[in-house]
């Protein structure tokens, strides 16, 4: 019996996607405005939403080659100052994480 992997992989996403609402975007990521919702940001940050937080930063970011662009350690510094998390690499491991209890629970 053949597998068909690609039939597979679409039987699996679509089933996830009924199941929790959950949708890959091209590159099987999760949405960026999935995981930093305002809900999100509001409760650890003093901003109302992702788009405000960058705007008060000294980056002008209009997409995400200009988001990837930032210096990582400026942004540490940033989140750390403006933000309840010591950089944004935990930032971003709590709103994946944050993410997973509202697609399991």
């Amino acid at each position: 019996m053949d597998i068909d992997a690609g039939e597979f992989k679409k039987n699996i996403e679509k089933a996830l996607e009924e199941q929790s609402g959950l949708r890959m975007n091209e590159q099987n990521e999760i949405p960026f405005e999935q995981l930093f919702t305002e809900e999100f940001i509001q409760l650890y940050t003093e901003f109302d939403s992702f788009e405000a937080l960058l705007e008060a930063s000294q980056w002008d970011v209009e997409d995400e080659d200009d988001f990837e662009a930032i210096p990582e350690d400026e942004f540490d510094t940033y989140v750390d100052e403006h933000t309840d998390f010591p950089s944004w690499e935990v930032m971003s491991q709590t709103a994946a994480q944050r993410f997973l209890e509202r697609q399991f629970n």
